[in-house]
């Protein structure tokens, strides 16, 4: 962590997500994140705010995800439900969900 702001490489899943209601921390790059913090991609710059922080039922691994709600429309790929299961809520396009190892 820097502050509020983590970098990490973007790589990410094809599910997004946008507003959260845990309180978990987990690991983003080897660095403790949480609901609230700012993020950016390392290689792009590509920006975004946690929303979510917890477990993906279907996701592989299931643990450990981290919803994004981006800055800039259209990188995202949902509004923060994913396979039916609502994580957080965001606009269509701008949540993303982000692997634990990325």
């Amino acid at each position: 962590k820097n502050g509020n702001q983590i970098f990490f490489n973007g790589v990410c899943s094809a599910e997004e997500v946008l507003f959260c209601r845990r309180t978990m921390t987990v690991l983003l790059g080897a660095r403790e994140v949480e609901v609230g913090d700012r993020v950016q991609t390392l290689a792009e710059g590509h920006k975004a705010t946690v929303r979510y922080v917890g477990n993906v039922e279907g996701a592989n691994p299931p643990e450990g995800w981290v919803g994004v709600e981006w800055d800039a429309e259209g990188r995202g790929k949902h509004d923060g439900e994913a396979k039916g299961t609502r994580y957080f809520t965001c606009p269509a396009g701008k949540g993303s969900f982000v692997p634990p190892d990325a």
